[in-house]
C-alpha cells in the first residue's frame, strides 16, 4: 500500500468536520488506561507530559488533574482548534506539530510522552519509525514513554473465511467481514511479516491502520532507545506478562516504555 495513500487517507479523516466534533465530545479513559495511570501515578504526579495525538481532548481533563506541565499536540490542526475550544483556559497548551519533527522541543524536555488511542498506528512505517526517534529525543532518561498500538494476531479472526456463529447479530458480523476482505483484499502473510498496513472498520473504513506483531512493538522501542517495558490491556484491568504478550489476541495493547 502506496504511504502517500495512507497520509491522504488518514490526515484527510482527522480533518474532517464531523469527526474531529465526535472527538471534541470524548472524555472517557478506558479501563486499561486507568490502571496504568493508576499503576503510574508516581511517576506521573507533577511531571511535564507531552500528550502526542492530543485528537479532541479526550485525556486532557485527566491529565491536567496529574503533570505539573501539560502540553497537547496534534498533527491535525482542526483537532488543535477544536481542543483550544474546549479548554480556552489552556489554549496556549495546544499547538500544531508532526511527531516525527519536533524540533520546537528541546531534547530531553518531557518526563512522560502520551500517545493514546493508536495514534501511532495512522503514520507510514518510515514515519513510524522517525516518530519514536524523536519521542525518545524529547524524553528524558529516566522518563516513560506511554502508547497503544493495534496487534496483528487480532487480525486472524477477521481474515477467516466465514462469520463467527456465535456473533450476537451474526447477520452485522458477516456484512462487517465481507467489508473487511474487500478493502483487504491485497493483504498477505498477515502471519509471518512484521507489520501490515490494513483497512479495518475504524470510521468507516476510511483510516489505513498499521498492526505489528508483538516482538515487532518491542524490537522498534529497543531500536528507537527504549528500554524495559511493560504492557496492559486496553479493555480491562491487568498487566500483561511477557508470555501473555507474545501470544495474546488482544485487538490492541498498552506500554509504558522506559526511556
Amino acid at each position: 500500500m502506496n504511504d502517500d495513500k495512507l497520509e491522504v487517507l488518514n490526515q484527510s479523516t482527522y480533518r474532517n468536520k464531523a469527526i474531529v466534533a465526535q472527538y471534541q465530545r470524548r472524555a472517557d479513559i478506558l479501563p486499561g488506561e486507568r490502571f496504568l495511570f493508576q499503576s503510574l501515578k508516581q511517576r506521573l504526579l507533577g511531571s511535564r507530559m507531552l500528550d502526542i495525538g492530543v485528537g479532541g481532548g479526550r485525556t486532557t481533563a485527566y491529565l491536567l488533574d496529574i503533570a505539573q506541565h501539560y502540553t497537547g499536540v496534534d498533527l491535525s490542526q482542526e483537532m488543535v482548534d477544536a481542543c483550544k475550544s474546549r479548554f480556552p483556559a489552556h489554549a496556549e497548551n495546544f499547538h500544531q506539530c508532526d511527531v516525527r519533527d519536533m524540533s520546537k522541543f528541546d531534547a530531553a524536555s518531557f518526563d512522560v510522552a502520551l500517545f493514546s488511542f493508536n495514534g501511532l498506528d495512522y503514520i507510514p512505517h518510515q514515519g513510524r519509525l522517525a516518530a519514536l526517534q524523536e519521542i525518545r529525543r524529547i524524553v528524558r532518561p529516566g522518563g516513560l514513554f506511554i502508547f497503544s498500538t493495534h496487534l496483528t494476531p487480532s487480525l486472524k479472526s477477521r481474515f477467516a473465511p466465514t462469520a463467527n456463529p456465535n456473533s450476537d447479530n451474526w447477520l452485522s458480523d458477516w456484512r462487517l467481514r465481507l467489508l473487511f476482505h474487500w478493502h483487504n483484499l491485497g493483504v498477505r502473510d498477515i502471519d509471518t511479516t512484521p507489520y501490515s498496513l490494513v483497512r479495518d472498520a475504524s470510521h468507516n473504513f476510511r483510516l489505513i491502520t498499521y498492526y505489528s506483531q508483538p516482538e515487532t512493538v518491542l524490537q522498534q522501542l529497543a531500536n528507537a532507545g527504549f528500554g524495559a517495558v511493560r504492557t496492559f490491556e486496553n479493555y480491562r484491568e491487568a498487566e500483561l506478562s511477557r508470555e501473555s504478550y507474545l501470544t495474546t489476541q488482544l485487538n490492541w495493547a498498552y506500554f509504558a516504555a522506559e526511556a
